[in-house]
């Protein structure tokens, strides 16, 4: 069978691609692809392990992180194992060798009187925005499930909140395209499709807003357009400049506490309710709704699925 270039593998490979994983996915392998990959051996037919290796120790000596050269050595990994397997490409085993990433960023929770000062602010100061804070401090929920929950997802009479997708906004990389958007999917892993309790202080703020709700509506917003992730991300205002003491959020995880220096800025909210005592009528948020497997279990970071490995 003739040899391709991997130029042409990437195209095939990139369309088979794009019917197995999700569409964030699939444009990070893009951009990796696009941005690194082709214009080192776009016009290869094959790439030795010399050459593999080369690659790499420049993608680190640019600055990348060995976290972000691993993912893009299985990228190139992936499109020249599927061009071998085609019969388009030359290919034999490679041996990669990459430091290990020794930056390790500690992760810093709300204690729990930084916790209930939040919560007893967002109760009293209420917005939907706010609403979608205190709703993360309550379940661990991520930034983008909270963007795309909708009130349909809220099952007041059982006492769950259901988790079937999620908001990102995504850098799509294609050919002479370079942009951004928005995207409504799957969420971020198959355990993340989820059902979560409801617990005592948050049903007391929803119970009330059943009368009101946009039923088909996305909760942060309450109407049928949703917030994405991005403009959440870089929310200000949830407090009002007429409140004090303000609260400065972003609702990925981080506020501050103008006065009482309350919660801490580098705070993550979603693992707060990790650390919260587990009453027995709210057993069942632990550990599922952070998807660890043990109360003591860090979250770890998501890796993107692949069938090729680098070693």
């Amino acid at each position: 069978m003739e040899l391709k270039k991997i130029t042409d593998v990437y195209i095939i490979w990139k369309e088979t691609k794009r019917q197995l994983v999700k569409e964030s996915t699939l444009a990070t392998y893009m951009t990796n692809a696009e941005k690194h990959i082709l214009p080192a051996f776009g016009n290869c037919t094959k790439v030795e392990d010399s050459a593999a290796q080369a690659f790499a120790f420049g993608l680190l000596e640019r600055g990348l992180s060995p976290r972000t050269v691993k993912d893009i050595m299985l990228v190139l990994k992936m499109i020249v194992v599927f061009g071998y397997r085609k019969g388009w490409l030359e290919w034999h085993e490679w041996d990669i060798r990459l430091p290990k990433d020794d930056v390790h960023n500690e992760l810093k929770i709300l204690t729990h009187s930084e916790q209930k000062t939040m919560m007893n602010f967002l109760g009293s100061h209420f917005s939907f925005r706010n609403l979608g804070l205190y709703i993360c401090l309550c379940t661990g929920m991520r930034i983008g499930e909270i963007c795309a929950l909708k009130w349909c997802d809220i099952d007041l009479d059982t006492r769950m909140i259901s988790v079937n997708r999620t908001i990102e906004r995504i850098y799509v990389v294609d050919g002479g395209l370079r942009a951004t958007k928005v995207v409504i999917g799957r969420p971020k892993t198959a355990s993340s499709r989820r059902d979560i309790p409801i617990n005592n202080s948050l049903l007391r703020i929803l119970r009330p807003l059943s009368r009101f709700i946009c039923p088909d509506g996305y909760v942060l917003t309450n109407s049928e357009k949703p917030l994405e992730p991005r403009i959440a991300d870089k929310l200000r205002e949830t407090a009002g400049a007429a409140h004090s003491p303000p609260v400065l959020q972003a609702a990925d995880g981080e506020a501050r506490h103008a006065e009482d220096k309350v919660p801490r800025p580098e705070a993550h909210l979603r693992h707060a309710m990790h650390r919260k005592p587990v009453r027995l009528q709210d057993r069942k948020l632990h550990p599922r709704a952070l998807e660890h497997k043990h109360d003591a279990q860090p979250l770890r970071p998501s890796r993107h699925g692949t069938e090729a490995q680098v070693h």
